[in-house]
Formats: structure tokens, C-alpha cells, sequence
């Protein structure tokens, strides 16, 4: 969310390089990335 919109409505498997940097406006480290399965 920001400013009250969703900015990214999937999951998580479907995130790229480029749509974490347009939510989050840096690209992704080690630390963002998460393991194991996705919950539903």
C-alpha cells in the first residue's frame, strides 16, 4: 500500500527486481528475500 493504494496485488514468487524497486524505490538484499513456502 501506499498513499492508501495497492501498489502490488500477487504473490510473492511474482515480485522482480523492478517491482520491489517501484514499491520500495531500492533494489532488494539479502535480507528482503524470505524462504520457504508461500502461504495462501
Amino acid at each position: 500500500m501506499r498513499d492508501g493504494e495497492v501498489v502490488f496485488d500477487g504473490p510473492a514468487s511474482e515480485v522482480t527486481e523492478q517491482t520491489f524497486e517501484e514499491i520500495y524505490g531500492r533494489s532488494i538484499r539479502d535480507e528482503d528475500r524470505r524462504g520457504g513456502e508461500e502461504v495462501e
